[in-house]
């Protein structure tokens, strides 16, 4: 999730090193769930009662601690075992919803207030009379989002689902949606979740769509992190049913948020794939900490964000940046190999290491690299 708001956060070296330490002390890093059903996995559907409400869909898990179902408008439900009444197997197939359908799904939720439009790949709830201004918007960045990434010899699967987005009238109405349905922070602009595959954002002019291009779609820094979010975990790139790297999922939308990344026909100087606030940060970070371990730091634990977001940020845009643009075969290579264990059971920081040296080579060395490259771009 972008945040609006950067916290300042001098990293002394010792504390680099010591948190380094700490995850090969501490070992393993809590198991992620096996929820992935195996791509080549023939689907199935099934009909799931718990108390009085009754759940269609396809088990991606089903075992004596939970059943985690995903259902046909593309959402994912977990049920814990004393939740489960009843499952029983109604077809051999499984099909989603289509887009006429969720239309009518989300025109009923968000009622006369909003437009749902639709789009190739996306439904998109909507201020009335801003087609042009929000969904419109949607669908290109998702064509050039596919477009740069196959264009580094990335295969991409087609989207299972229709993706949802909802742009609410203002902030006030954003403020009470998403304090209703996550874990909120005010200081969020929008949100993607992988359980209920909707991106949440809201339109800053208040709905006023006598300007159909502003505010701009290409400056909406935020807007344009989620909708990278959401795209990566529809294509193949993120699984929505395992962790990542945080790194790697963040450095990804953050390179997006460059206009010269995710609109490069219009955003043709180099200057314009550089995300300068992360840039700025990572700069700084490098600056406080100029003893190598930052990225094997990023490489075995997520800690950092909880310790500095805005440094955690910033070298995690530049990674992705310098592996992105300098190494996009091993980039594609360090994809596919982190997804070929769709449950992912044994992702230790030894693990999320191994897959690294395997696709990169050793920290050390691409923070060498690194270094220089932040250094090049900072001038």
């Amino acid at each position: 999730m972008v945040r609006i708001k950067q916290t300042s956060f001098i990293l002394a070296t010792s504390y680099v090193i010591g948190l380094i330490a700490a995850t090969v002390v501490v070992g393993a890093e809590p198991k992620a769930a096996a929820y992935h059903t195996h791509p080549s996995a023939k689907r199935y559907t099934v009909k799931l009662t718990s108390g009085d409400n009754v759940y269609v869909g396809h088990p991606i898990v089903h075992n004596k601690r939970e059943t985690v179902l995903m259902r046909r408008n593309g959402r994912i439900k977990l049920f814990k075992a004393n939740e489960v009444d009843r499952v029983e197997r109604v077809s051999s197939s499984f099909k989603p919803k289509t887009a006429r359908q969720l239309r009518v799904e989300l025109q009923k939720e968000f009622g006369s207030k909003y437009e749902v439009s639709i789009t190739p790949h996306y439904v998109v709830v909507h201020p009335p009379g801003a087609y042009k201004k929000w969904a419109l918007p949607f669908e290109q960045f998702y064509i050039r989002f596919r477009q740069s990434m196959t264009a580094r010899g990335m295969s991409l699967q087609q989207a299972e689902f229709p993706m949802v987005s909802i742009v609410l009238l203002n902030r006030d109405e954003y403020n009470r949606f998403a304090s209703k349905y996550t874990s909120f922070s005010f200081s969020t602009a929008g949100y993607y979740r992988p359980f209920s595959n909707r991106m949440i954002t809201y339109d800053a002019s208040g709905g006023n769509n006598r300007s159909q291009t502003s505010p701009s779609f290409q400056t909406m820094t935020t807007v344009i992190h989620e909708a990278t979010h959401q795209a990566a975990h529809n294509v193949g790139i993120h699984p929505r049913f395992f962790p990542q790297p945080k790194w790697f999922k963040e450095g990804l939308a953050g390179m997006f948020e460059a206009p010269g990344v995710n609109n490069p026909a219009e955003n043709r100087r180099p200057a314009d794939r550089i995300s300068k606030d992360n840039l700025r940060a990572a700069a700084r970070l490098f600056e406080q900490v100029d003893k190598p371990g930052l990225v094997e730091l990023m490489v075995r634990s997520d800690g950092l964000f909880d310790k500095d977001a805005a440094s955690a940020y910033g070298i995690s845009w530049a990674m992705s940046s310098y592996l992105f643009e300098k190494f996009p075969r091993n980039y594609v290579r360090y994809i596919k190999l982190m997804n070929m264990d769709p449950a992912n059971s044994s992702w230790t920081p030894d693990a999320r290491l191994k897959v690294f040296n395997d696709s990169f080579g050793s920290p050390a060395r691409v923070e060498g690299g690194l270094r220089s490259y932040v250094a090049s771009l900072a001038k």
